[in-house]
């Protein structure tokens, strides 16, 4: 959640709230005063750049009132997006709910840094606060790829974030889990971050290393997957890596990834036994897969899920 408090000198100021991704994927929240106008924007391409598209807006109620602060607020659950302007003096409230589930374009991905973005006018920035309501140390951590994040079923039949194998896992334990996932993710991108994972995060129980689908190399593969366990282990967490079903390309590096993690004595989460024919792990089940025929459908997302019931019962209990 991103939530900032301005002072508004020009009573027909426009200002915004942005979280923008590495990937050009960004979610804008705009408070447009000279229009009455509460907006959500569709991907902001670049920062600095005009957002694409309105998705959703609302009526803003209340005039602006120079010398007022008003506290604005941008939240992101799954597919839900909610943004909220308050008055602070009357309490008054203009708020948009969003859900972009099937819809496209989306309403941005806001996976990386953020920001205030000024339009017109005249404000002043009293405080701006960036926090996350997932917990802290939950009893499942996913590290994942754009698999685990489930984008690329949200517009699908029976689709949607809550569908995707690390969804059907939160709703299982009851949300207490936390889900760090982005499309592209590799083990150097996941290693990059770790010393902010170090900090941020607490000592959960299990963590899930959903990470290699965009690898290539063994090796530098293995080196990360080992620097990564080693930080999680001190925190006592059993890290369990999953089995890679074969991308087209790479199946002598998932083959290897695969051999390794079968061997060296940790538990492991079976993918590639799901999404291969009568869990060969080697023929890709084609009818579990979109036409890329690297990402699951929700019918493979299903198929992965069942298997973490199978490989990890006791995550259930």
């Amino acid at each position: 959640m991103v939530s900032c408090k301005v002072e508004v000198a020009d009573e027909k100021s426009v200002f915004a709230i942005a979280r923008i991704s590495n990937q050009k994927k960004g979610t804008v929240a705009e408070v447009d005063f000279s229009t009455r106008k509460l907006k959500l924007y569709s991907e902001l391409v670049t920062p600095g750049s005009t957002p694409v598209a309105v998705v959703a807006q609302t009526e803003i109620k209340f005039p602006a009132v120079a010398g007022r602060i008003y506290k604005l607020i941008l939240q992101k659950i799954s597919e839900h997006y909610r943004v909220i302007l308050y008055d602070t003096v009357t309490q008054e409230k203009a708020e948009i709910n969003y859900l972009d589930t099937g819809k496209t374009p989306s309403s941005g991905k806001g996976w990386n840094f953020t920001g205030l973005i000024f339009r017109a006018g005249n404000i002043r920035l009293l405080d701006y606060t960036f926090s996350s309501g997932l917990p802290k140390s939950p009893k499942v951590l996913v590290i994942g790829d754009s698999i685990a994040d489930g984008d690329t079923i949200r517009v699908q039949p029976n689709g949607g974030y809550q569908n995707r194998w690390a969804g059907l896992l939160a709703e299982a334990l009851a949300y207490n889990v936390t889900i760090m996932a982005r499309g592209g993710e590799t083990s150097g991108h996941v290693n990059d971050k770790l010393p902010l994972l170090k900090s941020i995060l607490g000592n959960p129980q299990y963590v899930i290393y959903a990470i290699g689908t965009n690898d290539s190399s063994f090796e530098t593969w293995q080196a990360h997957y080992l620097k990564f366990k080693a930080v999680f282990e001190a925190k006592g967490a059993e890290v369990i890596p999953i089995t890679l079903f074969p991308r087209i390309g790479r199946e002598p590096f998932c083959a290897a990834v695969n051999q390794y993690i079968k061997k060296n004595g940790t538990r492991f989460l079976d993918f590639s036994q799901a999404l291969t024919n009568n869990g060969d792990g080697i023929t890709r089940n084609e009818s579990l897969l979109l036409p890329d025929k690297l990402h699951p459908l929700p019918a493979g997302h299903l198929k992965m899920f069942n298997q973490l019931k199978i490989d990890l019962p006791d995550l259930f209990s």
